[in-house]
C-alpha cells in the first residue's frame, strides 16, 4: 500500500505542485478585498483544493485495501451482519454489556497502557 501511495505522489507531483502554488498565490490575489470576504474566499478555496489533493490518495488507498482484502479472503457478503437484532437496541442489555466485568477490566488495562506510555514519553 505504501508503495502504491508513493507512486501516486510521484505520478501526481506536477498536479500537486500546481495546486499548492495556486493556494500560496491566492492571498495576494485577494489582497484588495475586505478581510471578511477574502477570508471566506480563502477558506472555500482551501477546502476545495484539499479535496482535489487528497482525493487521489484516498481513492488509491481504498482500492488497494479492497483489493488486498479480496485477494486474501475473496468476496465476502453476509446478510446476517446487517439483519436487525432486538438485543442490540435493548438498553438493559447494552448497559449489561458496557458495565460487565470483562469490559471494566479491559477499560482499566487500557488506562494503564496509556498511563505507562505517557510516563515513558514524558521521561524521555
Amino acid at each position: 500500500m505504501i508503495l502504491a501511495l508513493i507512486t501516486v505522489l510521484f505520478a501526481f507531483a506536477d498536479y500537486y505542485m500546481s495546486h499548492i502554488s495556486a493556494l500560496l498565490l491566492l492571498p495576494s490575489e485577494l489582497a484588495y478585498q475586505g478581510f471578511q470576504d477574502a477570508l471566506l474566499d480563502v477558506a472555500i478555496a482551501i477546502a476545495k483544493e484539499m479535496v482535489y489533493l487528497l482525493a487521489p490518495i484516498i481513492l488509491v488507498a481504498a482500492l488497494i485495501a479492497i483489493m488486498a482484502n479480496m485477494g486474501q479472503f475473496g468476496f465476502l457478503f453476509s446478510g446476517e451482519s446487517v439483519k436487525p437484532d432486538i438485543k442490540k437496541i435493548n438498553p438493559v442489555e447494552g448497559a449489561k454489556r458496557i458495565f460487565s466485568l470483562k469490559s471494566i477490566i479491559e477499560f482499566i488495562k487500557s488506562i494503564l497502557k496509556v498511563s505507562l506510555l505517557s510516563c515513558i514519553i514524558w521521561a524521555t
